[in-house]
């Protein structure tokens, strides 16, 4: 019997159902998508000051860092007159995991990435929820 070898993740089996035989493990980003097989959502908000001036153009980053310290990026995008982007839509836990009383209400953690012409660049975190809709303001600084 000729067994078949398959191509690693360059040949596009990112999503092949024989993936395992490939690597022989679950990658990284395989088992944080496994463990979050929900859908929560996030909206930017981007203002100058204390949410006064809403900034157009703000280049925005969205990610996951993994434990072994690699990274996927979810989402890039650009805010709008409004200084918005809407519903962007993220791996989360399971509801099912935050229903027992005393347990931890289980989140996804996300890096949000932005920076504007004029303005410094910002880090923060995020947690996102399961059926959630989650607002990240980012109150923007003049460089």
């Amino acid at each position: 019997m000729q067994m078949e070898t398959y191509a690693g993740c360059g040949a596009g089996c990112a999503g092949c159902p024989r993936r395992q035989l490939c690597f022989g493990r679950e990658t990284p980003l395989e088992a944080f998508e496994r463990d979050n097989p929900g859908q929560g959502t996030l909206r930017i908000q981007a203002f100058r000051g204390p949410q006064t001036l809403p900034v157009e153009g703000v280049q925005v980053v969205v990610s996951h860092t993994f434990a072994d310290g690699t990274s996927h990026i979810y989402f890039t995008g650009v805010t709008d007159e409004s200084g918005l982007i809407d519903s962007i839509s993220l791996p989360a836990p399971a509801l099912s995991q935050s229903l027992h009383p005393g347990d931890a209400h289980p989140s996804a953690v996300y890096t949000v990435r932005s920076q504007a012409d004029g303005f410094v660049p910002m880090e923060n975190t995020v947690d996102i929820f399961q059926g959630i809709k989650t607002v990240q303001p980012l109150q923007l600084r003049l460089e």
